[in-house]
């Protein structure tokens, strides 16, 4: 029984020492990593694993990387192991070393190189990148599927990705085991408050038009001295004849700055109904309107609107190129205010679809400065005229 005893004890000794000379023939890789975009679970991701050589890799030598588990799961995630999703050899980039021929099977990745590698060569496997330049992946392509999770919430699932340098006969050079943990992500959220406001304001007598809007706004035509404007009416005064002589101002103006402000990034239109033309309602008589905007005919009663600012569109509104427009008469010269006055149908006066509206972000954007003038001419019965303009500004969502 001694005897016996020895020789297994014997055997086991050598059993155990044969062990350990094997494991210290592979020494480890330096600075191996592995970083994924995202450690959520079940969810596609690209890793970046990198490691520098310990010892030489010599020709016709392998790396392989190992996930855990069987990876053969395709566009399915596995609690077990990191699915593989259908890659190929064009979704991995490789920097540091050129693989002959890149084989994908299971869950291990092997790189076969024809030309050997020295040592303290830093090697990158971009895996989930469909181009890489500069030493970076510049077009992530995220494909390899992250285990669902197993473990308690706010535990993270940690895994070991195994990478491995070997010779031509498939006998290992140097190993590394690259630790990762999946875990749910925190959803952090806020809330801006969207915000919107709109506002109406008159212009004193022989203000220019452009006043308090002069960034979106070159209009410097004055207001009449005659007129009276406030947030809730306007009054052009006692009307003269529209002038008959090319170059002539109308007489009669007065006008409005409309302000909206929104932090809505589609941004606003501000449209503009009314209860009919400007009208005698004792005589039955209308002073000339039109929906679509233009120039004052030449001694002729005519009514209208014209507005002013960084959101108007320009080729409706002026005759030239800019909003310093006077309000001639037609057969003038220079750059021609139009006029238009809506019905019951909306008329567009102003529109911004990028926001936010009304801020340092968008200078003059917003901003309308409104326009009002009219001229007679002997066929224009004298009474009271009156209508109504009802403007309404919308935020875009």
């Amino acid at each position: 029984m001694k005897r016996l005893f020895i020789g297994i004890f014997t055997v086991s000794l050598l059993a155990l020492f044969s062990g350990g000379f094997v494991k210290t023939d592979a020494a480890s890789l330096q600075h191996a990593t592995d970083t994924i975009t995202t450690s959520k679970p079940a969810v596609a991701t690209m890793h970046t694993i990198d490691f520098t050589t310990l010892t030489a890799i010599p020709a016709g030598g392998k790396v392989v990387i190992s996930f855990p588990g069987d990876s053969n799961n395709t566009a399915s995630p596995s609690a077990t192991s990191f699915a593989f999703n259908g890659i190929s050899s064009s979704n991995i980039q490789i920097s540091g070393i050129t693989c002959s021929t890149l084989t994908i099977a299971a869950s291990v990745i092997t790189c076969t190189i024809t030309s050997g590698v020295a040592a303290a060569t830093k090697i990158t496997f971009w895996i989930g990148c469909s181009t890489a330049t500069a030493g970076a992946c510049s077009v992530p392509a995220p494909i390899i599927i992250n285990p669902t999770k197993i473990t308690a919430p706010g535990t993270g699932d940690r895994w070991k990705i195994r990478i491995s340098t070997q010779n031509s006969a498939s006998s290992e050079i140097d190993t590394a085991y690259v630790p990762i943990a999946t875990l749910n992500v925190t959803q952090v959220s806020a809330l801006v408050e969207p915000t919107f406001t709109f506002t109406i304001g008159g212009l004193a007598p022989t203000s220019p038009i452009n006043f308090g809007n002069t960034v979106g706004c070159t209009n410097v035509e004055t207001t009449s001295a005659s007129t009276l404007s406030t947030h809730a009416s306007t009054n052009l005064g006692i009307l003269a004849n529209t002038p008959s002589s090319a170059g002539k101002t109308v007489e009669n103006i007065t006008g409005q700055l409309l302000t909206v402000e929104t932090n809505t990034l589609a941004g606003y239109a501000l449209t503009a109904t009314s209860s009919g033309p400007l009208r005698n309602t004792q005589a039955g008589f209308n002073i000339a309107s039109s929906t679509t905007p233009t120039v004052f005919p030449s001694a002729s009663n005519w009514f209208g609107l014209h507005p002013c600012g960084a959101d108007i569109a320009l080729s409706t509104w002026v005759t030239g190129n800019n909003h310093n427009c006077n309000t001639y008469t037609s057969g003038s010269g220079g750059n021609i205010c139009k006029y238009g006055w809506p019905d019951k149908n909306p008329l567009i006066i102003a529109s911004d679809a990028t926001g936010p509206i009304g801020n340092s972000e968008s200078p003059g954007s917003g901003m309308v400065s409104v326009e009002y003038a009219a001229g007679i001419d002997d066929s224009v019965p004298g009474g009271d005229y009156q209508t109504v303009i009802t403007f309404i500004a919308t935020p875009n969502f």
